[in-house]
């Protein structure tokens, strides 16, 4: 079956397909990303991509990390926040006061329904308030991508994204967990 149009679109839908498996036709249905990949004479080529899912999000800590004065001076909104001294509500030290901040950066829903899923907006984010997250305590950062996937998991970033989290100093994290 040949995925080649003329028309250019990347959208991100549920669809059904017919897969032709040893001469019969077999209709799969799943959701899937549509993205160029390149051009061939005057087609234009698309491929499908098996990601279902995909969490972008940036991890800070730290022994005098504050959320609080984070969000209060940057203007941003930091989601799991934690204060030095609050009580954990789960893990190992759970009902016990926590020995560090913690916060973490998500991208609002209209940037997570994107291509890229939001990682070019983090990236700008973390590159306008970097020097605040660090006086603010955040002597870890980790910039953590879960992709979820179905059949295999081929990922592609946008060099715009990749270039400031690298201009950044900050590692990008991807784990990728076979779909259920």
């Amino acid at each position: 079956m040949d995925y080649c149009t003329n028309e250019c679109f990347s959208k991100k839908e549920e669809s059904v397909i017919l897969i032709e498996l040893s001469g019969s036709l077999v209709e799969e249905r799943f959701s899937v990303q549509i993205e160029k990949i390149g051009c061939i004479s005057t087609d234009e080529k698309w491929v499908l991509m098996m990601i279902k899912e995909m969490d972008i999000r940036c991890h800070f800590y730290g022994e005098k990390f504050s959320p609080k004065v984070v969000e209060k001076q940057s203007g941003i909104t930091l989601k799991n926040k934690i204060e030095v001294g609050d009580i954990t509500k789960r893990g190992g030290n759970k009902g016990k006061p926590s020995d560090y901040g913690n916060g973490e950066l998500c991208p609002p829903k209209e940037f997570k329904d994107k291509e890229d899923f939001g990682l070019y907006w983090i990236a700008l984010t973390l590159s306008k308030h970097i020097d605040i997250l660090r006086e603010c305590g955040a002597d870890n950062i980790d910039l953590v991508i879960g992709a979820w996937f179905e059949e295999q998991c081929n990922l592609s970033f946008e060099p715009e994204a990749i270039k400031l989290i690298g201009e950044l100093g900050i590692a990008l994290q991807v784990s990728c967990y076979e779909d259920y």
